[in-house]
């Protein structure tokens, strides 16, 4: 199972799920965190009893060669953001991108 998936080029909704002390970062379609939830929930039925754990925004710009992490989520909270760290910076460096990492600020 990957461990982040963030689309290219979007401006997304994200969540972080957690299953035994194990972490995933996913971010898709979705006007609210619930549907991203449900989304992936569908797409990957192995998370189906993973629990969400915080929620956010963030934006993968090709042009800025950067990722972008933000926000948080009204009905799940906050995302660790040492754990959108440890997650989200080994994918941008893999992705050959900047990291940002403004989790909990902004909305």
């Amino acid at each position: 199972m990957e461990k982040v998936i963030i689309e290219k080029n979007a401006l997304r909704k994200c969540i972080i799920l957690e299953k035994d002390g194990e972490f995933v970062f996913r971010s898709g379609p979705g006007e609210f965190h619930e549907e991203v939830r449900d989304y992936f929930r569908a797409e990957e039925p192995e998370l189906k009893e993973w629990r969400v754990r915080g929620g956010g925004r963030v934006h993968w710009s090709d042009l800025l060669g950067r990722i972008r992490v933000y926000g948080y989520s009204v009905d799940f909270g906050r995302m660790d953001k040492e754990i959108v760290e440890q997650l989200v910076s080994e994918f941008a460096k893999e992705n050959n991108v900047e990291f940002e990492n403004n989790t909990g600020e902004g909305h």
